[in-house]
């Protein structure tokens, strides 16, 4: 992968894979990393339903559900640093995680930058970020089927990361504009 080319990159993922060595070392062998990431699938889409009732204005439970929505998402960021520490550590990368857990990644981020859009609806940079997140799943995506091919996966990479950094960019000078 290309990020592991980037020594600071490799260095603090060390340093948060240390962190998480003791839930690892308990973690039982039928619990793989791959099944850490559909857990958090499956999570994803119980956050966009949780979070489709906690914005109808019709439903009466509207509060317990932006807890469960926090909630889930406080759990998927868990769930994403230790099913990749559990990979790391317990040598069980394999080609399905390698392009499952970033699109799943990218769709259990989504609500969160929509639960932003919808609560500061002057951020128009945020509408442009959901569009680049969606279009990082699709890049992924392709990425995974040339996987066989090393040039045409490494130019996918080269290009992933060069647009998610444009996009980041591209949101915090919006961002700076809309506050300003």
């Amino acid at each position: 992968m290309l990020l592991d080319e980037f020594k600071p990159y490799v260095k603090l993922r060390a340093g948060k894979d240390n962190y998480f060595k003791p839930l690892v070392d308990i973690t039982p062998t039928w619990l793989t990393p791959n099944i850490i990431t559909a857990i958090r699938f499956l999570l994803s889409l119980v956050l966009y339903y949780f979070w489709w009732l906690a914005t109808d204005p019709y439903f009466i439970w509207r509060g317990w559900c932006w807890w469960l929505v926090g909630i889930i998402i406080v759990l998927g960021f868990f769930t994403d640093l230790w099913d990749g520490a559990l990979a790391r550590l317990k040598d069980k990368i394999t080609t399905f995680g390698i392009y499952f857990d970033p699109i799943t990644d990218k769709l259990f981020s989504l609500p969160v930058f929509l639960l932003f859009v919808w609560q500061w609806s002057g951020l128009v940079s945020l509408y442009w970020l959901i569009n680049l997140r969606i279009f990082l799943i699709l890049l992924t995506l392709i990425k995974a089927t040339f996987h066989t091919h090393y040039r045409l996966s490494r130019l996918f990479q080269y290009a992933y990361v060069i647009i998610s950094v444009f996009g980041y960019v591209v949101f915090a000078i919006k961002l700076a504009q809309n506050l300003i």
